[in-house]
């Protein structure tokens, strides 16, 4: 009852209209039970706990149950089976394929950023340095180079430089 209810410390996070069910666990927890109410726990049907983090001391713990659960299961698996098409890989060897693609990834940035800075040096070469101030307009840069553009003419002796390029 709403007197009942007065008297009591208990967490809850939604104002709550009717009868109130408490749910307590001796020792950790008094909260309001907000989920709707099964007669049988059979009803409940597939548990799918998603996320725990810790939380004011405790641990706060996220799950689906029932269809939810199993469309939550449905949608990943259809995920991982795409992924494990797209990759020309089994299915349990997902992860593994898609960390050695994230390394391959890496390495063709590396290079690219290596071969634009090689670029870069052939470009400040050809800058006239006599006024000590250059302006330098590019189609397209990838990551940092515009900085990286600059700061090489910088070295090379200019005293003032603005990269412009175009972003898309």
């Amino acid at each position: 009852t709403k007197e009942a209810l007065a008297g009591m410390e208990y967490r809850s996070k939604i104002e709550i209209e009717g009868q109130v069910r408490i749910v307590v666990i001796p020792g950790y927890d008094t909260c309001a039970c907000c989920a709707p109410h099964v007669k049988k726990t059979g009803e409940i049907g597939l548990i799918r706990l998603t996320d725990s983090q810790r939380y004011k001391g405790g641990v706060r713990v996220t799950m689906l149950c029932g269809f939810r659960a199993l469309e939550d299961y449905r949608q990943k698996s259809m995920s991982v089976r795409r992924i494990s098409n797209h990759l020309c890989v089994k299915e349990e060897d997902v992860f593994a394929a898609v960390e050695r693609v994230k390394g391959e990834c890496a390495q063709l940035g590396q290079k690219l950023a290596d071969k634009q800075k090689e670029i870069f040096t052939y470009k400040v070469k050809e800058i006239d340095k006599g006024e000590g101030i250059t302006c330098l307009f590019e189609e397209a840069l990838e990551g940092d180079g515009g900085r990286s553009l600059m700061n090489l003419a910088l070295e090379a002796g200019v005293e003032v430089c603005a990269v412009f390029w175009k972003s898309e």
